[in-house]
């Protein structure tokens, strides 16, 4: 299943591959700008002729005072995701660098710690995105696939919901390995 998606650099193609990586493709397709307020992520576009009925969220969970919930695998959750975010006060996409466009990830251990260090979540990441319901203050959000750990700071404030993109950069075949040709 392919889509479009709007972003304010290019035209954006998902669809969903195996081992729960959504893959997304820039395309040198140039489209309307976004208003200046968007947010610098995707901003996912429902065609006319979609049903009106909500697509359902991922189950929300429970970790001390956090809830929080993690998804997107496929066009319909990523979309509902996408649009709940407003209402939720983190949310973090996980992506990797792969030449002009990014692959979306899942699988992505994380672990965010209040501003004294001590954590109010650790989970392991079921789509490329995982939303929060944080207290307003600061926190830093870390990021693990495999050996390699990105880390962000983050302010909160009440009203004003923060968005954070985890990416790593472009993998590089190891000795030997050839890079798939993708079609």
């Amino acid at each position: 299943m392919t889509t479009s998606l709007r972003s304010p650099d290019g035209l954006l193609r998902a669809r969903v591959l195996p081992a729960a990586v959504l893959l997304v493709s820039l395309a040198a397709t140039a489209v309307q700008a976004a208003p200046a307020d968007a947010a610098a992520a995707p901003a996912a576009t429902v065609p006319a002729s979609a049903s009106s009925s909500a697509p359902a969220l991922p189950r929300e969970h429970r970790q001390g005072e956090v809830v929080w919930m993690s998804g997107g695998i496929g066009l319909d959750e990523s979309q509902a995701m996408q649009q709940a975010a407003r209402d939720w006060p983190l949310t973090i996409e996980f992506a990797r660098r792969d030449g002009a466009r990014s692959d979306y990830l899942a699988d992505v251990e994380v672990l965010v710690r209040d501003g004294r260090g001590h954590e109010v979540l650790g989970t392991r990441a079921q789509g490329p995105f995982l939303m929060a319901k944080l207290a307003p203050g600061r926190y830093t959000v870390e990021a693990a696939r495999g050996d390699q750990v990105l880390r962000r700071d983050v302010q909160i404030r009440a009203g004003q919901p923060a968005r954070v993109l985890m990416l790593w950069p472009q993998h590089e075949p190891r000795a030997g390995q050839e890079r798939r040709e993708r079609g």
